[in-house]
């Protein structure tokens, strides 16, 4: 049951992002949001495969929940800083030493052993997003890495828990 359960929210939630990317795309162009073909592809599979490998890993299990504000604005400062560190900073710095293969490999990374609190299989998946961060990042701008990023975390946040991450967070 959960499964189904599962597979079905992560059906319509990509459903859901896709056609409202799909249907809003002169909206998005209007706040500088650079999304072509490619670009949403990327932006949905990316969402599909971190969050398949997070239940996989046994990371997260299913929770529906209601956000509270406090707790969406805090996701949303993070995604923004860590955007702007490992995109639009490091990224670009590795770029200009090395190939932009490289570059996305190195950050994606750094970015998978920077979240090593949450455990080894958290560095997989981290370091997976970092490469679809990265990619979705050179495709368009940091908007959309960003885009991406907040969407996944969300869906993450809405769909799943991690008991083992929240007792010690608020154990601290």
């Amino acid at each position: 049951m959960k499964k189904a359960f599962f597979l079905l929210a992560l059906a319509l939630s990509v459903y859901l992002t896709y056609y409202f990317l799909r249907n809003e795309l002169s909206f998005l162009g209007s706040l500088g949001i650079k999304l072509d073909s490619e670009s949403l592809y990327i932006f949905i599979l990316g969402i599909i495969v971190l969050c398949v490998l997070d239940y996989s890993f046994g990371n997260v299990h299913l929770k529906l929940r209601i956000p509270a504000f406090s707790r969406m604005l805090n996701a949303i400062s993070f995604v923004v800083f860590e955007e702007i560190l490992f995109r639009a900073i490091l990224l670009n710095v590795f770029r200009y030493l090395l190939s932009d293969l490289a570059s996305v490999i190195f950050t994606s990374i750094i970015f998978g052993i920077c979240h090593k609190q949450r455990g080894l299989n958290y560095i997989y998946v981290a370091t997976v997003a970092g490469l679809f961060y990265s990619y979705s990042f050179l495709l368009g701008n940091i908007e959309l890495s960003a885009a991406q990023h907040l969407t996944t975390n969300v869906i993450r946040y809405l769909i799943f828990s991690n008991e083992k991450h929240t007792r010690s967070v608020n154990a601290a």
